[in-house]
């Protein structure tokens, strides 16, 4: 996912050549020396990837990650037993994606998207009623 147009290309040489039925997204991707630069697939160069997916009709399951490691001493590290909490730690980042697949025109834009959420959810349900209440 680092090169959106690569990964469109691979996408549909999976669905295509391999039968695969979908694709599964890291919730981020990492770049640069110390991992530091982030990727996140609701700007404007992932809409190479996402026309694909939709060309296709195939899902994409957004799989969340460990907290970035720029957080972690800042939000983890006394907190050991509530990393990789499915409904929390790990759901934050997935919300924060489909957030920004919803509030950044994504999905306006490829309407047809298929996108699988996990772990009951992610707790997507509660942040996208926050974000139309509050």
């Amino acid at each position: 996912m680092h090169d959106p147009v690569q990964a469109g290309q691979e996408l549909r040489r999976c669905v295509k050549e391999l039968g695969f039925h979908g694709a599964l997204l890291n919730g981020i991707q990492h770049a640069g020396k110390d991992g530091e630069t982030y990727f996140f697939y609701d700007q404007p160069e992932y809409d190479e990837f996402w026309k694909v997916a939709v060309e296709l009709d195939v899902p994409v399951y957004i799989h969340p990650a460990a907290p970035q490691r720029q957080y972690y001493q800042q939000q983890w590290v006394g907190r050991k037993y509530l990393v990789g909490l499915p409904f929390f730690a790990t759901g934050n980042g997935v919300s924060l994606h489909l957030l920004g697949l919803i509030t950044n025109g994504v999905i306006d834009r490829f309407q047809q998207l298929r996108a699988i959420v996990g772990h009951l959810g992610e707790h997507i349900s509660f942040d996208f009623g926050e974000l139309i209440i509050g």
